[in-house]
């Protein structure tokens, strides 16, 4: 057996490589023309990115939503960070998911609000199966033989998407995943 990684997050992975990629940025006006010229992900007209670090930003902040609504004000904007436990919505977005009426949320930063990502639309299954498949093929190269997908958000839609995944041959990886404990009772015993 090849390598077995014990922590990854691969729906997370498959859902960037649908969206713009940022994480070359080094500052806010790098982030601005990626955002402008992206299309919108799907039928769902949602504008998804990932792979910003406000480490790295000459700004040394995060983004704002009034950032995002200077830069893209026509569509909902979600853009993540690289470690996927914060994210930034503008304006359009936050209206959509029924964010600005939620306490915590300031200057359209969610940290660990998975509630409200939860209301964005879900990218088409036939992109992200697309996805998933080029994914588990370059691990596959990689010499990935099986991971464990450690998201925490996790639940009976996930383990089915991965599951249907792995018997229609999508993903090549023997996979484990982990789950959110409010859904332990919802979901299939280890193994199964």
């Amino acid at each position: 057996m090849g390598y077995v990684d014990h922590h990854v997050h691969f729906l997370s992975t498959v859902a960037a490589r649908l969206s713009v990629d940022v994480s070359g940025a080094r500052s806010l006006a790098d982030i601005g023309p990626a955002l402008q010229s992206a299309a919108p992900a799907g039928q769902s007209g949602w504008v998804r990115a990932w792979g910003y670090d406000e480490a790295v930003l000459a700004e040394g902040r995060h983004p704002t939503q009034d950032d995002l609504d200077r830069f893209r004000a026509d569509a909902p904007v979600v853009l993540h960070h690289r470690t996927g436990h914060v994210a930034v919505m503008n304006t359009r977005a936050l209206e959509l998911t029924g964010g600005p009426d939620r306490p915590g949320i300031e200057a359209g930063v969610l940290f660990d609000r998975h509630e409200v990502l939860a209301r964005v639309p879900r990218l088409d299954p036939g992109d992200l199966a697309a996805a998933a498949a080029r994914v588990s093929a370059e691990w596959a190269r990689d010499g990935i033989d099986a991971f464990v997908d450690a998201t925490a958000t996790n639940g009976p839609a996930e383990l089915g998407l991965l599951a249907g995944w792995c018997r229609d041959g999508v993903i090549r990886q023997q996979v484990t995943a982990m789950v959110s404990p409010g859904a332990l009772h919802q979901v299939p015993p280890f193994g199964a």
